[in-house]
């Protein structure tokens, strides 16, 4: 069949069944897991069958037969039981369902319509007239997950009209046995109501809902069955996904950085845990034509691993890493692959008198100079060295006891400090002993040091220089703060500034990047019915200018943090942002041009 005529079907079939229903055959197979649904997604279940649903716990991996798969373009899809019933997993029983996507953010999941709930007569009638000698047992509508006659209790709220309920009451007898007996009441309609909503309640997050009159919950459930699931796609946005390219639970599992001289993004392996639960053991360079792979931990040089810092220039990537290890890598323009040219020791001088081996504790990579502080596993002593990033020699070096007398190592941490610009006229880096912090910045030569005290919100900050002003700026669970010093760090221009993004995504943090002028600050958030990622701009004053999504996705299970969005990196390359981030096992990219209209703020 012509190619184009293939892709045509294809597109036609993913579209109709955004709307339609489709029988499908396939396994619910015994070695899939299954998945537990997040609230979000139980509340588009909702949404998206008006109410008229009872949810389950959980979703079904189904393995399509080879027609359907082809017919669909997916060879497994995630099926969701609108009748709450659950799927008996079987490698030999090949079931049917009748399914509809749920939603246009997630194009692997379904619900399966094919077996609908018959409606409850008696309680339908019980809950639009109702009597004193109408009896309903307790168990038959507290029901956390059964939603069909939402309408029919809302409707309810403000009914005084009294039924009767029928309960079980357990008896212990004196010679130990347990009887039942049951038990009635009168009870009003609207109190069985508003207890039945408790459990809508707590599906949409909706606070006490106690006090809501008839009128507030039939606004609110109009509202919501008349809110858009589907989402227009973004414009000038391109995301792609890696599947499995970074194998493991870590999120961080590589290192980001550009290189300006061939306009490219790459991600360095880092292989700081057990190297033989990853695969590829690779470096990744993306330009504005295609994104390429290179393997470099492979059998002819395997000694490159624990990788600290990189900085690329060109076709040379340098690396600092394996302990205490400079090494030169080349690339291989041809079968693009990165090629070790030399790799040495970072040597100390003998005057230091320091014996034993050193482990790296931080690093700061610039195209001329880079920075290092080693520990010294035989004395623990800490030493900081500069050295020549292009051929590993090593300039400077003296102990962090000489360069900072009045710290006491016993004590000392260091504070994790990420460089969003190079940082120049020597090494900035952030300490705390025991509970206070400081901002360190060394001179090239280790003869001079500046040390201002500061807070802890300079732990996983990024430094950015702009001209002769250091901004140190967190960006954590959907707070950005900023500090501002003199690039020399003698005197502190502006106090601490805060700034809160809403709707928050859990405790995610966010990423920021710095294009020249303005900031772009990147916070996952959440939404009732979808999640995605919006892209802050914020002006050299920290006010923010516009902001515009460059994500959408549904949280299909119940957040962890192996199958949460992390965000990892974000650049501008020529005309272009790419954010890179992880979804479960997948590495994910977007790529997108700014919106250009700003946006007035009261």
């Amino acid at each position: 069949m012509n190619k184009l005529f293939t892709l045509i079907i294809l597109c036609f079939t993913v579209t109709s069944f955004a709307q339609e229903s489709a029988e499908l055959n396939g396994y619910f197979k015994e070695s899939y897991r299954t998945v537990q649904l997040s609230k979000q997604t139980q509340r588009v279940l909702f949404v998206k069958t008006k109410g008229n649903v009872i949810i389950p716990r959980s979703a079904y991996y189904l393995n399509l037969l080879p027609a359907d798969a082809e017919k669909l373009g997916l060879k497994d899809i995630l099926v969701i039981s609108d009748s709450g019933k659950d799927y008996v997993q079987s490698d030999t029983k090949l079931q049917k369902v009748n399914v509809m996507r749920l939603s246009n953010l997630e194009n692997d999941l379904f619900i399966d319509v094919s077996k609908k709930k018959a409606l409850d007569e008696k309680m339908i009638s019980v809950l639009k007239n109702p009597k004193k000698t109408d009896t309903l047992q307790y168990n038959s509508f507290y029901n956390d997950n059964d939603f069909g006659l939402t309408k029919l209790w809302i409707d309810a709220v403000d009914n005084n009209d009294s039924i009767t309920l029928e309960s079980v009451m357990e008896i212990e007898l004196s010679n130990g046995e347990n009887i039942s007996q049951p038990t009635y009441s009168l009870i009003p309609i609207n109190k069985m109501a508003k207890d039945a909503l408790h459990y809508v309640e707590n599906l949409f997050d909706l606070g006490e809902t106690e006090d809501w009159t008839k009128t507030q919950w039939q606004n609110w459930y109009a509202k919501t069955l008349n809110e858009k699931l589907d989402v227009e796609p973004l414009k000038n946005n391109k995301t792609v996904t890696i599947s499995d390219n970074f194998k493991g639970s870590f999120p961080n599992v590589a290192l980001y950085g550009r290189n300006d001289s061939s306009q490219k993004i790459l991600a360095v392996e880092t292989l700081r845990y057990n190297i033989d639960d990853f695969e590829g053991h690779q470096i990744i360079q993306w330009d504005n034509a295609k994104v390429h792979k290179s393997d470099y931990f492979r059998p002819d040089q395997k000694q490159l691993f624990r990788i600290d810092g990189f900085k690329s220039m060109g076709d040379d990537l340098f690396v600092i890493g394996k302990s205490n290890t400079w090494t030169h890598l080349k690339l291989d323009a041809n079968p693009q692959q990165y090629n070790i040219q030399k790799q040495l020791i970072i040597a100390l001088p003998e005057t230091l008198n320091v014996k034993g081996e050193n482990e790296i504790s931080l690093v700061q990579m610039g195209e001329k100079l880079s920075y290092v502080i080693l520990k010294n596993n035989k004395s623990e002593s800490f030493i900081v060295v500069t050295l020549n990033t292009i051929t590993g020699e090593v300039l400077f070096a003296k102990k962090l006891t000489a360069l900072l007398p009045m710290v006491k190592e016993k004590n000392l941490s260091f504070v994790y400090l990420k460089y969003g610009t190079e940082i120049p006229g020597g090494f900035l880096f952030g300490i705390r002993e025991d509970k206070a912090y400081h901002l360190v910045k060394a001179s090239v030569n280790l003869s001079e040091v500046k040390v201002m005290e500061t807070t802890s919100m300079i732990q996983n900050s990024t430094a950015f220089v702009q001209g002769n002003k250091l901004d140190i700026i967190n960006v954590l669970d959907g707070f950005l703060r900023r500090i501002s010093y003199d690039a020399s760090l003698d005197r502190k221009l502006n106090e601490l500034q805060v700034v809160d993004f809403k709707d928050k995504y859990y405790d995610e943090d966010g990423t920021i990047t710095l294009d020249g002028k303005n900031y772009q600050v990147f916070f996952p958030y959440h939404f009732p019915l979808q999640s995605g990622v919006k892209m802050h701009t914020l002006n050299d004053q920290f006010k923010l200018i516009k902001s515009q999504s460059v994500f959408y996705f549904l949280q299909v299970e119940e957040p962890m943090d192996d199958n949460m969005l992390h965000l990892l990196y974000a650049s501008k390359l020529e005309n272009n942002f790419w954010l890179f981030f992880k979804m479960g096992n997948d590495l994910r990219y977007t790529k997108f041009m700014e919106n250009t209209k700003y946006q007035p703020k009261n």
